[in-house]
């Protein structure tokens, strides 16, 4: 009896794809859209915490009424323009194919939501 091929799971953001752009232009875009300006600079140091939490953190605001907006007017700009903006890491492409054709079943972790996930799995193909 061989040994059993492992069965990799990859995490989707910060290992196969960075969506820090993506990120950040959707901050900027749902600031823009409710006249707030940020409280503090929309780097990728401010990406990790849940949506929610930086949301306040970079408009200073706390109601959660805004934060409801805010919230929403993020998620429809990202899951219609923003993710767009997500990148595959260099070599990820053929990193993939190749476990492909190697029999390899291959499994995505990912904190995202679904339908951005879907979605930048088929932008970038």
């Amino acid at each position: 009896m061989g040994a059993k091929p492992s069965t990799p799971i990859f995490d989707l953001d910060g290992t196969l794809i960075d969506s820090s752009a993506s990120i950040l232009v959707g901050f900027t875009a749902t600031l823009l859209a409710h006249k707030i300006e940020p409280k503090q600079a929309l780097t990728a140091a401010i990406i990790g915490p849940p949506l929610r939490e930086t949301l306040s953190i970079i408009s200073g605001i706390d109601a959660p009424c805004v934060l409801d907006a805010l919230t929403r007017s993020f998620m429809d700009y990202y899951d219609t323009e923003g993710y767009r903006a997500s990148s595959a890491f260099p070599g990820i492409e053929a990193m993939l194919h190749l476990a492909h054709l190697k029999g390899l079943a291959l499994h995505l972790a990912t904190n995202k939501r679904l339908i951005p996930t879907k979605l930048i799995l088929e932008h970038l193909g």
